[in-house]
């Protein structure tokens, strides 16, 4: 095909509507796995750019001898024969016109194509001002009894659009243009379908093109593209070659002989199988197809290759002994086959593989810890390998970090330091409050230091029996301390006697009251609305006495717990004097409020770290 100017480039390449899943696109670039070979149907006149279609072939030729000028490209189909091998073709009439037909895109439905024709105007060839045919995209139905034509709407009488090719989807048409914006002559460009309409078309880049022409793309499983450009190769000015290009990485490389010679090679597909496929060439004189193979690489022969598996038991003296490790799981991975198989009760394995091949070796067995080398064939040959024990598994602790209330602290940062190898581990607290972390279990103790931004620092040094759980103090402000209410520590009606149910609670106080030993508190009581209100007083002092006297019996020195009875002011709720409430929400009045007594200045002294024994 010859290729004097732009302009001259006529009707070439479509669509390949194969699903092949297979590397062959990667066997092209190995000239020692290409075969090639004529096709039945080269004659005389031209044929190129073939496409599959209904187990054949559709292609352009121009052996339409009943039309005047027989340069007039027509579209002919041709089936496959066994061994890939082509039948008679005739012309596919539902497709030709007058006019010039050039390759085409078939869609997975069948029912229509996009082609590239001549462009008309008033039902006439358009022609630029060197005699050549303008040529644009149609899209023409296969069904119809009178197809229309539809022009796609990117196209424009001032220059040409040609060689159409879809993508899976069929929302993406790619084309060959010399339209303005490009590169050089003919570009390679594609349309989004979108609304149902085509868009502007974008070009592809300079991945792909160049300042030369670049024609009959071919979209191959949406990643790969296969064009053609007589752009130079290695500084020597060529025909056209075929190209692939990995559109996801954006690389290029130019197929090797016998795709390409130095004359022009162009229309290259794949077959279902991917071993196989067709392209068309002038190699011979004119443009014809040709059939290619990808053939099996001839593999070299194998090598034995062995390693063996030990462990180190340690002796007197430093010495140590070799002891075989059997059923170790041992892999071999390279870039062409993986292999796999145990070791035998001398810990030792072997396989045959390829010389001169580069393996990963992956090897594993429960109690030891896997690992992998990379070895070369024989320079590794009977390779000892010493396994490593796993070390026992560690144990995990989980606890909670509390405010003075008992809700849980979310986003305290807790660092647990253990007591054997000084190692640190640090976690945050969820949500909920909770964290957890995992000890070596040699480690018998360990020390917790926990911080939050408006928290007092904490920390506490326990034993791998202690519960990890702790309450944080607010940093008191220089107008206020500290406080909070125990909502869960309930009375009875006319009763100072705490409810068995209040105990976990005030629990929780004695050990806060641990952690920090040098903070002192009041415990002030209020009693519902009912009774009078020195009645009430009154009761509220034996309340809060009776609270400092169950913590004096969880180990609290009576000297830092004050307690105060304040009755039935401060009612929280609508339950005040003459007021109707159920049982609920008069108990909810009778509760014990906790106030830190230390001044903000004191607070320093309550950060001293402290050794909590178990409670």
């Amino acid at each position: 095909m010859l290729l004097p100017k732009p302009q001259s480039l006529a009707l070439m390449f479509g669509l390949s509507i194969c699903s092949f899943t297979g590397s062959g696109q990667d066997y092209l670039l190995d000239s020692s796995r290409i075969e090639v070979s004529v096709t039945s149907q080269n004659a005389d006149y031209l044929e190129f750019s073939p496409v599959f279609y209904n187990n054949g072939l559709l292609f352009v030729t121009t052996a339409n001898k009943s039309k005047k000028n027989n340069r007039i490209f027509d579209i002919a189909y041709t089936p496959i024969l066994a061994d890939d091998m082509l039948g008679a073709a005739t012309l596919f009439e539902k497709l030709n016109t007058k006019y010039q037909e050039g390759p085409l895109a078939v869609k997975s439905n069948r029912q229509s194509v996009f082609i590239t024709r001549s462009s008309l105007e008033k039902a006439k060839p358009i022609v630029d001002s060197l005699g050549f045919n303008r040529l644009s995209i149609y899209e023409v139905s296969l069904t119809a009894k009178n197809s229309k034509d539809t022009i796609l709407p990117f196209n424009n009488p001032k220059f040409s659009c040609v060689h159409p090719t879809l993508s899976l989807d069929e929302q993406r048409l790619y084309f060959s243009s010399d339209r303005p914006g490009g590169f050089g002559g003919f570009d390679i460009w594609y349309s989004e379908k979108e609304g149902g309409k085509w868009g502007e078309p974008v070009n592809l880049g300079k991945n792909v093109n160049s300042e030369s022409n670049e024609l009959f793309p071919i979209l191959y499983q949406d990643s790969i593209l296969f064009f053609s450009s007589n752009r130079s190769a290695m500084g020597v000015s060529m025909g056209l070659d075929v190209y692939l290009c990995r559109l996801n990485i954006g690389q290029t490389k130019r197929l090797p002989s016998p795709i390409n010679t130095n004359q022009d090679d162009f229309g290259l597909i794949l077959s279902p199988s991917g071993k196989s496929g067709y392209f068309s060439s002038n190699r011979a004189g004119s443009d014809d197809i040709y059939k290619y193979e990808l053939k099996e690489p001839k593999r070299p022969k194998k090598i034995h290759f062995g390693l063996s598996f030990f462990e180190k038991k340690l002796l007197d003296a430093g010495l140590f002994q070799e002891i075989p490790v059997p059923d170790v799981l041992v892999k071999l991975v390279s870039p062409d086959e993986q292999l796999r198989s145990t070791t035998n009760s001398a810990g030792a394995v072997s396989f045959d593989i390829l010389p001169k091949t580069k393996y990963k070796v992956l090897f594993s067995k429960e109690q030891y810890e896997p690992d992998s080398l990379v070895v070369v064939d024989s320079q590794d040959f009977m390779k000892k390998i010493y396994l490593k024990a796993k070390e026992k598994p560690c144990l995990t602790y989980s606890g909670r970090v509390t405010a003075m209330d008992g809700a849980g602290l979310k986003e305290v940062s807790i660092t647990i330091t253990d007591a054997v190898q000084n190692l640190k581990i640090t976690t945050i607290s969820d949500t909920h409050g909770d964290y957890e972390f995992c000890l070596s279990p040699k480690v018998e103790n360990y020390t917790i230091d926990a911080t939050k931004q408006g928290f007092l620092p904490y920390q506490v040094q326990l034993t791998t029996k202690q519960k990890p759980s702790f309450s944080l103090i607010p940093v008191p402000s220089n107008s206020s301390k500290p406080s909070f209410v125990l909502e869960n520590i309930y009375y009875d009606f006319n009763d100072s006697k705490i409810k068995e149910s209040s105990a976990d609670e005030l629990i929780r106080l004695a050990q806060i009251l641990k952690e920090y030993p040098a903070i002192n508190i009041l415990l002030v009581a209020y009693t519902d609305s009912r009774g009078t209100k020195k009645y009430n007083e009154r009761l509220a002092r034996h309340r809060a006495r009776a609270a400092k006297a169950f913590l004096v019996e969880q180990g609290i020195d009576g000297d830092r717990i004050k307690p105060v009875g304040r009755g039935e002011v401060n009612i929280r709720n609508r339950c005040k004097n003459g007021v109707n409430c159920s049982e609920e929400e008069h108990q909810y009045n009778r509760r014990t409020e906790v106030i830190f007594r230390n001044k903000p200045v004191e607070f320093g002294a309550a950060q001293k770290r402290v050794t909590i024994s178990q409670y």
